[in-house]
């Protein structure tokens, strides 16, 4: 739940338009998660960041002894 109330307190559109979209622009950095992928010169280069995430994200849950997990997220993508 979000209050809206001075983004519609605005009494120009275009005022209201802008604050509408500052608001959003927070509300995603602050909710959404970024994970920073680098790929390296010696990735092959067929794969593409999020594979290099998901092969992290698998490589973690084996070495923590979830397999099954692991195999789900192998066989997902």
């Amino acid at each position: 739940m979000y209050d809206w109330s001075h983004v519609k307190s605005a009494t120009d559109i275009t005022t209201m338009y802008v604050g509408f979209l500052e608001e959003m622009s927070q509300l995603l950095q602050d909710n959404i998660p970024v994970n920073v992928v680098r790929l390296g010169p010696r990735d092959p280069p067929n794969v593409t960041p999020l594979i290099k995430q998901l092969l992290r994200k698998r490589n973690k849950l084996r070495r923590k002894g979830k397999i099954s997990q692991a195999n789900t997220l192998a066989e997902k993508n």
